[in-house]
């Protein structure tokens, strides 16, 4: 956009009324390793992460906190700035220190050559040999076919595989709703192509699962399965009493989930 547009009326009005390319602007930012976002929210960084929108996934990082997050502004900024780094990018920190004392912080002389080693988390097994009585029957079963999906992207953390059972159980539904397997205990869901319905897909089904709501409050502050899990595992010594404006939500979208399916077919 030049200066000129940014001013012509005639420029926002097609920009209301023709489609906006947004698969084709991609397209030129393919050689991109890295996007950031500067504006509010994860739109356009979930419209990138979603599986096929670029032939090589890039690695998409915010720079402004969600509005359902209660996270510090500034916090958020200092971890768009860790990621950027944490992915390769040549950040001027003489501009971002300016006039501030740094202190020098000594590192342990680990060279840090990061190696993966890809395991695929059998959590079918798992889940068989010791299911839990607070779960549903579906979240046990061992014969269950996995659903197709997409590769794990690239992402600003390595991958690690579930480790406890509910680590597990809350992955597999990431992996169900998200179509990309493995999902990690530290991935974010955003970053994997998450966006707030799927959010609430995710809600529904950890509540069919465990037998108890999580708010979707909870998946903005805790984006991770390793913080999800945790919270679950919180919530289960004191469930407490369901949110009734959330159970509404879920069932107003079982209903649309319903309905669409049979328009489908």
């Amino acid at each position: 956009m030049t200066a000129a547009e940014a001013k012509d009326p005639a420029y926002w009005a097609r920009h209301l009324r023709q489609p906006v390319r947004f698969a084709a602007g991609l397209a030129q930012l393919q050689p991109a390793q890295v996007l950031l976002e500067v504006g509010p929210g994860r739109t356009l960084t979930t419209f990138a992460s979603q599986p096929g929108a670029l032939r090589q996934a890039p690695t998409t990082v915010t720079s402004l906190r969600h509005p359902d997050t209660r996270q510090a502004d500034t916090a958020v900024l200092l971890g768009a700035l860790g990621q950027l780094w944490l992915s390769g990018v040549d950040v001027d920190w003489e501009a971002f220190n300016g006039e501030a004392r740094r202190q020098r912080v000594g590192l342990p002389t680990y060279p840090f050559e990061r190696k993966r080693y890809w395991v695929s988390p059998d959590g079918h097994r798992a889940l068989a040999a010791a299911p839990s009585a607070e779960r549903a029957p579906e979240a046990a079963e061992p014969d269950e076919a996995p659903a197709a999906g997409y590769s794990r992207p690239a992402m600003a953390v390595a991958y690690v595989a579930p480790d406890t059972e509910d680590q597990q159980v809350v992955a597999r539904i990431w992996e169900d709703v998200l179509g990309v397997r493995p999902v990690g205990v530290h991935d974010d869901f955003f970053a994997l192509g998450g966006h707030s319905l799927l959010a609430t897909t995710v809600v529904g089904r950890l509540r069919d699962t465990f037998g108890f709501t999580v708010p979707l409050q909870s998946l903005f502050e805790a984006p991770t399965v390793a913080r999800l899990a945790a919270l679950v595992a919180e919530q289960r010594k004191s469930p407490g009493h369901d949110d009734p404006e959330v159970e509404a939500l879920l069932q107003m979208l079982a209903e649309l989930t319903a309905k669409e399916g049979a328009v489908s077919r």
